[in-house]
């Protein structure tokens, strides 16, 4: 069912023809009376029966395409009376009658509505006519014909899509409006109403949110292209500027999925075919690619830490202090001094909650598209699966 946006349709004057009352109303004549009355008749109040005059109300615009009017009148109206021929719309440009339901109100049987069986075109001409062959029950009708000339709002018919792009991790925002394009060829701001899905940006690629104009079957498309996490520089109050060998090793592991998974097979090699505990192989492996002189048969957390201090690289102890591009060592090995796992560190997944983390390492099968790039509890206590961060590795810059 449409809305009803009820219209007061005959604010009209009209005296033995039609006269006006506070309320707007259309007044049957009275069948004992041909007087007319002064100072506000509206059109022609005359007796002769040979001629016909039409009662022109002002012209509406920017009607809705699927308006209801209602007519108003000023006794109960006989049924028998309201048929097509009686009240009916008709298009200005043909003449055409344009087909519409009348219905008489089950509450007030002087309310008459005009309903449309289908929505007027956008920004086409209408008249609603009433003949004055319109009657009361108690046998009046009235003395004029009724005209209201209306011109239907033109409405959207397409909206160009929406193309955004943001880095990955980014966050985007639907647009509450869209530039909704006219049949004139000129455009307006219209309220879109977006299908309830979200984006995951952690993830590169090119999605679409759909939408619909407000109130209309016109499609939106909101579609998002999500871009490798690339960075220039790295640091954060409580640290210097990150070394540029770790913002490289941040661009070329963040770069593609193929830079990582490529780096996880040589670390396999490495490890003659094993791809077990190649935690060190694909650290080490990934620090060459960006210009780091490691020996490729650095294999172990122990021997791995030992080499980046002799280059120069420094320890801290504080999660907080993470920014990408750190190596990331967990606890001891029961009895050695050798951290159980290494990996590099991205970002928080929640910048104000330093629990959960992006990070990349040898571990891949902890996602569902097998991928190299996952989330880590930076702060679990040990489990059987995450062994719990000690400490991180960075070159000073």
């Amino acid at each position: 069912m449409r809305d009803v946006v009820k219209k007061i349709l005959l604010c009209v004057a009209m005296a033995v023809s039609i006269q006006m009352l506070s309320g707007g109303k259309l007044i049957f004549a009275q069948t004992n009376s041909v007087q007319a009355t002064s100072g506000n008749s509206v059109g022609q109040a005359t007796s002769s029966s040979n001629t016909t005059s039409v009662n022109q109300i002002a012209e509406k615009s920017g009607v809705y395409p699927g308006k209801i009017w209602t007519i108003r009148l000023s006794k109960p109206v006989d049924p028998s009376s309201v048929t097509n021929d009686i009240i009916k719309v008709v298009e200005k440009d043909t003449g055409n009658s344009f087909k519409v339901n009348l219905h008489i109100q089950d509450s007030d049987s002087s309310c008459i509505n005009i309903i449309p069986i289908d929505n007027y075109t956008n920004g086409k001409e209408y008249s609603v006519i009433i003949s004055k062959n319109l009657k009361s029950k108690d046998g009046s009708n009235l003395k004029n014909d009724v005209q209201m000339d209306f011109k239907i709002q033109d409405l959207p018919t397409s909206a160009d899509d929406i193309n955004q792009s943001i880095m990955e991790f980014d966050s985007y925002t639907l647009p509450d409006q869209v530039q909704a394009k006219l049949p004139d060829g000129s455009t307006k701001q219209w309220n879109v109403q977006w299908d309830n899905k979200s984006i995951d940006t952690a993830v590169v690629g090119t999605y679409t949110i759909t939408g619909k104009l407000e109130g209309l079957d016109v499609t939106v498309k909101y579609n998002l292209t999500v871009t490798p996490y690339q960075v220039s520089k790295i640091g954060n109050p409580g640290r210097p500027q990150q070394s540029a060998i770790q913002v490289s090793l941040v661009n070329y592991l963040m770069a593609s999925k193929a830079n990582r998974d490529s780096v996880y097979q040589r670390a396999i090699q490495l490890h003659y075919g094993d791809a077990s505990n190649t935690c060190v192989y694909f650290a080490s492996e990934a620090l060459r690619r960006v210009g780091l002189n490691l020996p490729a048969d650095t294999c172990n957390t122990g021997d791995l830490t030992n080499k980046l201090s002799n280059l120069g690289w420094k320890s801290g102890w504080d999660k907080n202090d993470l920014i990408a591009g750190d190596l990331c060592f967990t606890r001891d090995i029961s009895g050695t001094d050798y951290p159980t796992h290494v990996y590099t560190f991205i970002r928080w997944v929640n910048p104000s909650d330093h629990s959960l983390a992006y990070i990349v390492d040898n571990q891949p099968y902890r996602t569902d598209d097998n991928d190299e790039l996952h989330t880590r509890d930076i702060e679990v206590v040990d489990v059987a699966d995450y062994d719990a961060f000690r400490y991180y590795m960075y070159k000073p810059n």
